[in-house]
């Protein structure tokens, strides 16, 4: 039976993890930002979806989230969190090998994680209890998650995030990895496609 989860929860799951992310020297810097980008906007989705008290926040929540957590965590930059885990709610596994690898479990606030037979993951009190142990199903299987978890960093996702068809995504993101691109050669290739796609339009 999943428990209740309310406002105050959601501000101390994403506490937490921001927390036992930034304090762990081990971890390596892309995978970390990306392990913590992902979980805020997979508990952000999780509330919005199962919150007891959800209602009282509605189309304030993430506003009044940014007020309540501070720490530079913006309004801005909760939303681009949502809508990354929306888009990529594949990296579940990667994620959860990352922080099972690089985290304490037991001696932090990341409790043991534990396969569910269902895509439904059930919040405990600490920053993770469970995650299932299949990506979330979709029609287009799209590029490997553990290559983009592993190859790019946040930075490069989040500027592919603007491409609404799936396999423009995948273009770019195969491309990024075989190329090694650095996030300004990906933005210069987007722009360039966006240019040619402008002058056959026309």
């Amino acid at each position: 039976m999943k428990p209740e989860i309310n406002f105050n929860n959601l501000v101390q799951q994403i506490e937490h993890t921001n927390e036992a992310l930034q304090n762990n020297a081990r971890l390596v810097i892309n995978r970390h930002v990306t392990a913590k980008a992902w979980l805020t906007g997979y508990y952000i989705v999780e509330y919005e979806q199962n919150g007891s008290d959800r209602a009282q926040y509605g189309e304030q929540l993430l506003q009044k989230l940014a007020e309540r957590l501070g720490k530079g965590i913006s309004y801005r930059t909760l939303k681009l969190y949502r809508l990354f885990y929306m888009t990529y709610s594949t990296l579940a596994i990667p994620v959860k090998e990352f922080i099972v690898k690089t985290l304490p479990i037991g001696q932090s606030s990341i409790a043991q994680l534990e396969d569910t037979d269902n895509l439904n993951v059930t919040i405990r009190q600490s920053v993770i209890a469970q995650f299932d142990s299949k990506p979330p199903v979709s029609q287009f299987n799209g590029v490997n998650p553990d290559l983009l978890f592993n190859r790019l960093s946040f930075t490069h996702l989040a500027a592919i995030l603007p491409c609404k068809e799936p396999l423009q995504r995948a273009f770019y993101e195969t491309m990024a990895i075989r190329g090694t691109w650095s996030v300004r050669e990906l933005q210069r290739q987007k722009r360039m496609w966006l240019k040619s796609l402008t002058l056959r339009q026309r």
